[in-house]
């Protein structure tokens, strides 16, 4: 079992965590998880994709696949760890198209009720932690249209980060809602595929909010760049 090994090598600190995560995973990880029971539709990625999901994805398990080096103790995705941050649980569904050629990473989690040190929501608080560490550790550039991954007249927050390494390119989408729910999300890709990896993991993570979510089901309507009707 593993997230995308090409995402780990090619950021900054990120291949021992990848190696040290094995080891998690095989320990602690549930099998992966039949379609029926996985909370984002196939149609949501590309054709033939192989997908892992994980009903149950520890903190640990976050921090060794999408935060911290867990053998340096380095961070690369994220300044603290989950347990600094107060997330309570959550799951973890990766996808991966011919040989991860473009592969995806979809995290939901919980956070703890009431303010962090900033004053703002844990998760608030958290989906920051991530941002900080993408643009300080990663060399991350905010996107330039931001995806709508929050139904419209739903109070939330959103980011999109790129990730330029050379012939790759990695996408981030982060929402927070409800000031304890947070979804974050990557796509991986070479250049070629890059509005193509964009389109599937903005529909993986609307789909991932919704599914968290079961209040937000009755509404369908996202609007365009971040813009609702």
């Amino acid at each position: 079992m593993r997230s995308i090994p090409r995402l780990r090598s090619i950021l900054p600190g990120a291949r021992l965590a990848y190696l040290l995560s094995l080891a998690v995973m095989l320990a602690a990880c549930p099998g992966t998880a039949t379609a029926s029971a996985q909370p984002i539709p196939r149609a949501d990625y590309p054709p033939s994709t192989r997908i892992q999901y994980f009903a149950d994805w520890s903190n640990r398990q976050f921090d060794c696949n999408f935060g911290w080096n867990c053998d340096s103790g380095l961070p690369f995705l994220h300044a603290r760890t989950e347990d600094q941050l107060h997330r309570n649980g959550g799951w973890a569904m990766w996808g991966h198209w011919h040989n991860d050629t473009m592969g995806f990473e979809l995290y939901s989690s919980v956070y703890d009720v009431g303010p962090a040190p900033d004053s703002h929501p844990w998760s608030e608080y958290a989906a920051g932690d991530e941002r900080v560490a993408l643009v300080a550790l990663n060399g991350g550039i905010d996107a330039k249209t931001l995806p709508a991954v929050l139904p419209c007249g739903t109070p939330g927050s959103t980011f999109a980060v790129w990730v330029d390494k050379g012939t790759w390119h990695v996408l981030f989408i982060t929402v927070t809602w409800a000031g304890t729910h947070e979804i974050e999300g990557a796509a991986l890709y070479p250049r070629k595929r890059k509005w193509e990896a964009r389109n599937y993991l903005i529909k993986q993570v609307r789909a991932a909010v919704l599914q968290t979510d079961p209040t937000l089901a009755s509404y369908r309507a996202f609007g365009v760049n971040g813009v609702c009707p």
